[in-house]
């Protein structure tokens, strides 16, 4: 219907400017005028009702309104779904993830937990040792001095709150040590590395161990 309305919109812009010619070079007699006053009209007629049949009536406007605003709906959820997707995908780039070093390479090392108390101000971290080598004895020298220490992100420092521990590591099975840190402010995130000056010997023999060495746990964070 609209291509006929566009259709003799034309005609009768044609037929004006044709009129137009005529009366200009003075080509219309008394005998075709009447005819012609007839056919513009009926281009007239023609075109308005035409054009008034091709507008859409109010129940297409108000289908086409519903179907827009669902339209546009569907792309506000889309766009909230892929800025969500792009929150996480962003959270997971900037997430860093709590490295271990082990002070031997015969002793595998990962960390377990890192629980922060608010109330005592503490932060446990429990981490697990295991190694294949006949049993064990570990050895932790937790002196600060030597080098045992705890760095949270913002460089501040913190001893632990025993100075040695000794753990029997049974071979091939994996066994908890726990370590906790005094003074530490319910605002602080994470640690930057958590040092720990260890060693091992054969179980009973105090005499033939190995040096100390250090386990590093670098980004650490706490759960409060």
């Amino acid at each position: 219907m609209k291509d006929y309305a566009r259709l003799y919109v034309t005609l009768f812009i044609c037929a004006v400017y044709i009129w137009y010619y005529f009366c200009k070079f003075e080509l219309i007699t008394n005998d075709n005028l009447n005819n012609m006053k007839k056919t513009f009209l009926f281009f007239a007629l023609s075109a308005a009702t035409t054009f008034c049949y091709a507008q859409p009536s109010v129940e297409t406007l108000k289908k086409d309104l519903a179907k827009s605003k669902t339209e546009n709906q569907k792309l506000m959820d889309e766009n909230i779904f892929l800025n969500e997707k792009l929150n996480l995908c962003n959270a997971l780039a900037n997430d860093t993830v709590t490295q271990v070093k082990s002070f031997s390479d015969l002793y595998s090392v990962r960390v377990a937990s890192c629980k922060g108390d608010r109330v005592s101000q503490t932060v446990t971290i429990e981490f697990l040792v295991k190694h294949n080598l006949t049993n064990q004895d570990l050895v932790l020298d937790l002196v600060d001095q030597h080098g045992s220490i705890a760095v949270d992100v913002l460089g501040k420092t913190y001893p632990y709150t025993v100075n040695n521990y000794k753990a029997t590591i049974f071979t091939g099975v994996e066994t908890r040590i726990v370590l906790k840190v005094s003074n530490i402010m319910p605002g602080t995130e994470a640690f930057s590395i958590a040092s720990i000056r260890m060693k091992t010997l054969d179980t009973g023999n105090w005499v033939d161990g190995h040096n100390y060495a250090f386990t590093e746990i670098r980004n650490l964070k706490i759960v409060w």
